[in-house]
């Protein structure tokens, strides 16, 4: 384990190499809310608070682009319960990582066209994910070739991103209907 000083001499040159490199770059900071128990509750304990005051100051040394999130304090503080933990007790569950992405979400993706290509691509996401009662039906067919048209447009309006995988995805329901 570094020390408060440590860490914070060997992340500031760090942090003005990549401001100077982009100075429009913003950085947030967050302390991970999954326990590292190998070494005791303790020193966890210790480790994470160690980390809290470096990243404190370094976001209090560079204010202009670096902001912390606190991951970690929501599940400990929100969420204070086993019940948002996995079975190994150590890792946040879906329901306290979904409650963690929103209020990051809350925080630093609060543009309007933001929240909606989220919600798209979240559409897009569900329906990879969903198993149809009824597959053959036209009212899937239908769903499906709505959902390939909005997969289409975001792979136009985010080329960026990869849609190849939710593409075929849905394309195969055409291609298995042509081959029947």
């Amino acid at each position: 384990m570094l020390d408060i000083d440590d860490i914070t001499a060997q992340w500031q040159p760090l942090l003005q190499g990549l401001r100077d490199c982009n100075p429009k770059l913003r950085i947030i900071f967050t302390l991970s809310p999954i326990r590292h128990w190998k070494d005791g509750a303790a020193d966890n304990q210790y480790s994470k608070a160690i980390l809290t005051v470096a990243i404190r100051r370094l976001v209090a040394q560079n204010t202009q682009f670096c902001d912390y999130f606190p991951a970690y304090e929501l599940l400990m503080d929100d969420l204070r319960d086993y019940r948002f933990y996995e079975t190994d007790m150590l890792h946040p569950n879906e329901t306290a990582i979904a409650y963690i992405w929103q209020k990051f979400g809350q925080c630093y993706l609060y543009h309007p066209d933001t929240q909606a290509a989220m919600a798209a691509i979240q559409r897009v996401n569900a329906a990879c994910q969903h198993r149809p009662r009824y597959p053959d039906s036209s009212a899937h067919r239908q769903f499906m070739g709505s959902m390939l048209v909005e997969a289409r447009r975001l792979a136009m309006q985010y080329p960026h991103l990869d849609w190849s995988k939710e593409l075929r995805y849905f394309e195969g329901v055409f291609k298995s209907d042509e081959t029947k």
